[in-house]
């Protein structure tokens, strides 16, 4: 088996492995935004509940005020019916009309406060409504993601172990390479040969479409050495089709 292909093992069984860590990162990722979701909307709510609370004291407050005030009109209407003078009596009156307006205001305010409480109140229901939508979501998707690790644990476990022996077969040098060019690549540290024009023996690289030279197609034909695209630099391999397709021209030839 030459470099190319004991490469190509490797690379294999990192696309599987790729493929699996990347349905629990979905899936992992799905469950986060359902958590931030979640953690949001839960902010939401207790701020617009503290808020609550707190017109509702200060409507509370309001409230007391108002009662203050009527027991001190009460105490003003009774001194003008007990004025000893015109005089004292337009005084009283004055401080009487006086007290009455912060009267309205400030009942103006407590009723305006217990309207606000109202409103508040709605909109702490409206988002506990869609807290508990949001929990069966990010319940579901914490369960998925539980199931999507369960699922591939063993046989993630099984391709880390066929990846550690399939690395072993092959020569540190090319190993080293092949590593440099999936961190590079996303893991995509190879491509495979696609022929474009049999006739005009046109082949480009599968991942960067750029030009390979009939060349490099013979190495590979040859399992003599490694070959690289000249623009992206992977390591080039022949797909089976291909190989074997080459193999039944050189047959009909002989």
């Amino acid at each position: 088996m030459s470099i190319t292909d004991k490469l190509l093992s490797l690379y294999r069984i990192d696309q599987q492995i790729q493929g699996l860590t990347s349905r629990v990162n979905a899936a992992r990722r799905y469950y986060e935004t359902q958590q931030r979701q979640l953690t949001d909307l839960e902010s939401r709510r207790n701020a617009a509940h503290t808020q609550a609370r707190q017109i509702a004291a200060t409507a509370a407050n309001l409230e007391t005020d108002v009662k203050g005030l009527d027991a001190r009109i009460e105490e003003l209407r009774k001194r003008m019916n007990e004025a000893q003078s015109a005089k004292e009596y337009k005084a009283v009156l004055t401080e009487l009309n006086t007290v009455k307006a912060d009267r309205e205001r400030i009942e103006t305010e407590a009723i305006e406060s217990l309207g606000k409480v109202d409103s508040m109140n709605v909109q702490v229901a409206e988002i506990e409504a869609e807290i508990e939508q949001r929990r069966k979501v990010h319940d579901v998707a914490a369960q998925q993601l539980e199931k999507e690790q369960g699922e591939i644990a063993s046989r993630l476990e099984e391709l880390k172990t066929r990846r550690v022996e399939a690395a072993r077969a092959v020569p540190a040098e090319a190993i080293a390479e092949f590593e440099l060019l999936a961190r590079r690549n996303d893991g995509e540290a190879m491509a495979e040969i696609v022929e474009e024009d049999r006739r005009r023996q046109e082949y480009c690289c599968g991942a960067c479409n750029m030009t390979v030279p009939v060349e490099l197609v013979s190495v590979l034909l040859s399992r003599a050495a490694m070959a690289n695209c000249p623009s992206c630099r992977r390591i080039l391999y022949l797909p089976e089709e291909l190989r074997d397709d080459f193999d039944r021209r050189l047959a009909g030839r002989s």
